[in-house]
């Protein structure tokens, strides 16, 4: 064993510490001479220390230093990623129908809790990729990688699954099936358990009937189902949202029995409204409607647990509900990156960051390639402070999707509240320019010359936007512009955006009396036309109907709405106090903010600006 391990070349040497560990127990099983109560001859002892030692050595070399595979692989983790099958037809359909077999199949596999499976989001974007098995593996972090081909002609269909080592790039396991289209969900089920079988992962009684479960016996409503999930995972907007809540009433029509498409029609009315900023109460009735018919036919299947966590969070921010059954869906699908994210985000809007934090980074640790999932990590870690944290996993959103806004929007403030480098805010700026057409980064662009004291440059760049469909981004595109119009000392013009901004938050509230973002926005709005009685009438409104432990992310970001109206009417003590207050708890105020931004010009002669510097370590 030792002169193994002392081989001069490393291929010859232990390659793994099971192997090592594997030949200890062999010697331990041979017949030992017998020893005598004699002491050994003292030269004999360095030999026996340096024999210990060496192993020992060994045993940490073998582990932490000559092995280039995670050290989670050594140890035996059970970890997969299942790559995009590949579609032999080469047609449309055909890609449609392979994406959804390996989507399912994935689904699958990701039921066995001893499994970490690496989400859809993460395996995609190695589709007709030329990178190494080896290369794949790890940058996913993962000890095995299943591939895999499909063919359908007719009621034929023909899939090869293969599991491979990545570090000898040589099957673990491997299995042609060549069947009727009819068994198809046999297929799926065998496959996951061939691959528990060869990854030695443990598989619970429940595990293996919620993997043979048959979703639908009609074969054309499935296939209806698998294309409306393909096309929600391809993009959440509004065109493909619609395309999928059409083809989940198809699977419905097809098969009215059908519990799954049921709970992803519900998620996707939902995530309709909620993206679009009007979760109405038609969009929550035609939720109610499908999730009901779900709960009707299986009320304690995951899906349905997840759909109606989704229902309770976006619908009615009722979050110990939401929680409740999102929890109970995490004990089936314990490695579930959305269950993970959706618990996550929850407890976040109850001001729990901490535990918020740890799921969010497990959810993205699972699923590393989803930008969602890494803005959320980031966006966590801004309010808590983070800085470092936040930034690195706003860059892997950028590095995962350079043409999405958000993180850019969200990195340039967090350089700024970190550090309070405007020009490293410009350098960033200038790479989202690199990839975002200027039109789409007119805040920021505007933003960075309003820190920068270049009002006017700040305005004209703030006057290139066009109204959109985001009401709320019209909103705050008035506000800026009145508020850099006073700074360039043209009250009348500033007048007159305030003036808008206020006809176009009562317009907007005839619909949604109590929608707090035109209600604060009002206030905002009457604050800087002097109305002051108005704009604090606005502000108890909005405390009201919007207390901090209703949603810590809305009541934070609407605390530094009331900062701007209390020194835009004078009441200093009043903002002192809530600028300490959001100081205090995670938010998206920071005294670098408080250093730069000209709003708080009025407070910084006043001692109490200099106690907060000192207090939060300005």
């Amino acid at each position: 064993i030792i002169s193994k391990a002392l081989e001069k070349d490393v291929k010859d040497r232990y390659q793994h510490a099971d192997d090592l560990l594997a030949d200890l127990r062999k010697l331990k099983k041979g017949k030992p001479q017998k020893l005598t109560k004699t002491k050994a001859p003292i030269w004999r002892i360095p030999a026996y220390i340096f024999g210990i030692v060496l192993i020992g050595l060994l045993l940490y070399s073998t582990l932490f230093k000559n092995n280039t595979k995670p050290l989670d692989h050594v140890l035996g983790s059970k970890s997969i990623a299942v790559l995009p099958f590949t579609s032999i037809d080469r047609t449309e359909e055909g890609e449609i129908f392979s994406d959804g077999i390996h989507d399912d199949i994935l689904t699958q596999i990701a039921k066995i809790r001893d499994l970490k499976v690496i989400a859809r989001t993460s395996v995609m974007r190695y589709r007709n990729t030329e990178k190494r098995i080896k290369e794949i593996a790890e940058e996913l972090n993962v000890s095995s990688i299943l591939e895999g081909s499909v063919r359908r002609a007719g009621n034929r269909i023909r899939i090869v699954a293969q599991l491979i080592d990545p570090e000898t790039e040589e099957h673990i396991w491997a299995e042609t099936y060549d069947r009727d289209y009819a068994d198809i969900f046999a297929i799926q089920s065998d496959v996951a358990q061939k691959i528990a079988l060869a990854l030695k992962a443990t598989l619970t009684p429940k595990e293996i009937q919620a993997i043979d479960e048959i979703p639908t016996d009609n074969l054309e409503a499935y296939e209806y189902y698998l294309r409306g999930k393909i096309t929600i995972a391809k993009s959440n907007d509004m065109k493909n949202l619609r395309a999928a809540i059409q083809l989940f009433n198809k699977s419905i029509d097809l098969d009215p029995g059908f519990t799954a498409a049921y709970a992803m029609l519900s998620r996707v009315y939902l995530l309709f409204g909620w993206y679009n900023f009007d979760v109405s109460k038609e969009i929550l009735k035609k939720a109610k409607l499908a999730l009901d018919k779900a709960i009707e036919l299986d009320p304690v299947h995951p899906e349905i647990l997840l759909a109606e966590g989704y229902y309770y969070y976006w619908g009615f921010r009722d979050y110990e509900k939401a929680l409740e059954k999102l929890s109970v869906a995490l004990q089936a699908r314990p490695n579930d990156s959305d269950l993970l994210i959706a618990i996550g985000l929850v407890k976040r809007r109850q001001g729990k960051f901490d535990e918020a934090l740890k799921l969010l980074i497990k959810s993205s640790d699972i699923d590393p390639q989803s930008y969602d999932k890494a803005y959320a990590v980031g966006g966590t870690a801004d309010y808590m402070r983070k800085w470092e944290l936040a930034e690195q996993y706003y860059d892997r959103s950028i590095l995962i999707n350079p043409l999405q806004v958000s993180a850019y929007d969200a990195k340039i403030n967090q350089v700024i509240n970190a550090t309070g480098d405007i020009e490293k805010a410009r350098i960033i700026l200038k790479e989202a320019l690199n990839h975002i057409h200027q039109k789409e980064l007119i805040g920021n662009r505007a933003y960075v010359e309003y820190l920068s004291k270049n009002y006017l440059k700040a305005l004209k760049i703030s006057q290139e936007y066009q109204n959109t469909d985001n009401r709320y981004s019209n909103i705050s595109n008035l506000w800026e512009k009145g508020r850099y119009s006073l700074l360039t000392n043209n009250s009348n013009l500033a007048t007159s955006y305030f003036d808008s901004l206020v006809i176009l938050c009562e317009k907007s509230l005839k619909s949604s009396s109590n929608d707090i973002v035109y209600l604060g926005w009002l206030a905002v709005a009457y604050a800087q036309l002097g109305m002051k009685e108005k704009a604090l009438n606005g502000v108890e409104i909005v405390n009201s109907l919007q207390p901090m432990n209703y949603d810590a992310m809305i009541g934070a970001y609407w605390k530094k709405g009331v900062v701007t109206i209390y020194i835009t009417i004078g009441e200093f003590d009043r903002a002192f106090d809530e600028i300490d207050f959001l100081l205090s708890i995670p938010s998206l105020l920071a005294i670098n903010q408080l250093k730069l931004d000209p709003l708080y010009d009025p407070l910084r002669d006043h001692p109490r600006f200099q106690e907060l510097l000192k207090k939060y370590g300005g």
